[in-house]
């Protein structure tokens, strides 16, 4: 969906984040514990100050600017052109890799299982306002070692919607890409019609692990689509001012973008930044923090003045439950990243900080992502939509309520609501179910009767093999 964006920043305080990103790459610079990108940089113009630390010049981070796509195309598992991530395109999907789970029956927070991997890819394959699909947990009765491998397959086969996914290692990466092979019938066709992103995790402040890397280069080269996201808590891992946390996520970012550019020159790259702040009384990630709000539009502001495709944080709170609060910082965290024009929205559903998962409310926050991508559609305001002619049939003191107008358009102008509450007091009254009750039954309900797109039955049991073969 598109949407006219708010911007938070002007070109002038975009550019001056810019410029204060370039002075902390040239004079403070990076560390980076992978041997083939320290000589990628080095060859490129980077100045090495000792074997790991590097500062790099701007012109680098130009040149890198130049070769990048500033669009892409995500698809479905199926070949369906799906997430076209260019200026001011909107897509909202869930978080990966949260340790606890929260049963939405009984109330209990326990760990993570296979089926539950399994059954919120099923969830997600049906939410309407579900665009992309992360790994919903880490499983825990399957090897640790591989638990990454068995999260893509319990995602791939039971949603066609595109993915984000985590790798533990690059062994492990070049497992998963190959299953992605079997599905696209080569590594031909998975290029063209790329249906997942990588993500990656930079470890601020200002470091590049040797993991990190060695899968960025590794989906550089077979050119297919990451995102490196620096992870920043304004305090703790970053300046406690606003302003320094940004420029310092800002230039690791940029130092990815370079790294990821001279391996492969016009590789897709997704810019990516979650930035909030830490609480300084328990030490946690605050996830329903104004700052975090503020952050976002940041991230879509510089992304849209490199002009590249974005990631960015909605519909998750510090809540335990889902309760006011969690209600609350949803709806806010949703709406301004949405009006920012982020395109990849992620970590819908999360609870407790990022620390817990579950059903009820990522049910719940698609019916807040139904209300704010009603919002960002705005007005139609075509000429038949003023309806002047219907306004003058009418006449004053008529009504429109039987009007073949009316049954024509009201579908698609009002939105209408799955679970929320729309009752007369007097139909309440009778049936005055909480919206608990109503997102439990919808939860049953989805598990129950819907079936995701088949998976070809040969490709999955070749990937059981691969996965065999290497817990072997």
């Amino acid at each position: 969906m598109i949407v006219k964006r708010a911007s938070l920043l002007s070109n002038e305080e975009r550019y001056r984040i810019h410029m204060a990103s370039l002075t902390i790459l040239e004079r403070t610079g990076i560390d980076v514990h992978e041997e083939e990108s320290v000589e990628l940089l080095k060859k490129g113009g980077a100045y090495a100050d000792s074997g790991k630390h590097i500062r790099i010049p701007s012109y680098m981070v130009k040149n890198a600017l130049q070769s990048v796509p500033e669009r892409l195309i995500i698809y479905s598992r199926s070949g369906a052109p799906y997430l076209f991530l260019d200026l001011n395109q909107v897509y909202f999907g869930t978080g990966a890799d949260c340790p606890v789970f929260r049963d939405s029956i009984t109330k209990e927070f326990r760990d993570f299982g296979i089926q539950d991997i399994i059954d919120a890819s099923i969830i997600c394959d049906f939410l309407p306002n579900i665009d992309f699909v992360q790994p919903y947990g880490v499983p825990k009765d399957v090897p640790t070692e591989t638990s990454d491998i068995h999260q893509f397959k319990a995602m791939v086969v039971n949603t066609k919607k595109p993915l984000m996914f985590v790798g533990h290692n690059c062994e492990n990466l070049k497992i998963i890409l190959e299953m992605a092979k079997l599905i696209k019938n080569g590594e031909q066709e998975l290029r063209q019609q790329p249906f997942f992103v990588l993500l990656l995790a930079v470890t601020s402040p200002l470091t590049f692990s040797k993991n990190m890397l060695e899968q960025m280069l590794t989906i550089a080269e077979k050119r297919l689509p990451v995102c490196p996201a620096s992870m920043i808590l304004s305090g703790g891992t970053g300046p406690a001012t606003i302003a320094g946390m940004i420029a310092q996520g800002n230039a690791e970012n940029l130092a990815a973008l370079v790294i990821h550019q001279l391996k492969a020159p016009g590789a897709p790259f997704i810019y990516g930044q979650i930035l909030t702040t830490m609480d300084m009384s328990s030490n946690i990630a605050v996830y329903g923090a104004p700052e975090l709000y503020l952050t976002n539009n940041a991230v879509a502001d510089m992304a849209n003045f490199y002009r590249l495709p974005s990631f960015s944080t909605g519909g998750c709170t510090d809540s335990k439950e889902m309760d006011v609060q969690a209600g609350l910082e949803a709806g806010l965290s949703l709406y301004t990243s949405a009006i920012a024009g982020a395109n990849l929205i992620h970590d819908v559903g999360y609870l407790a900080s990022g620390r817990v998962n579950s059903y009820d409310y990522l049910i719940f926050c698609d019916e807040v992502i139904g209300m704010v991508k009603r919002i960002i559609r705005r007005i139609d305001l075509s000429d038949d939509k003023f309806s002047l002619d219907l306004i003058h049939k009418v006449k004053p003191g008529g009504g429109f309520i039987e009007e073949e107008h009316t049954l024509r358009h009201f579908r698609e102008e009002h939105w209408l609501p799955k679970i929320s509450n729309r009752q007369s007091l007097s139909q309440w009254k009778i049936d005055p179910s909480p919206i608990q009750e109503r997102i439990n039954r919808k939860i049953y309900e989805i598990l129950k009767s819907h079936q995701p797109e088949l998976l070809d039955p040969k490709v999955v049991d070749r990937m059981n093999e691969i996965i065999s073969t290497k817990e072997a």
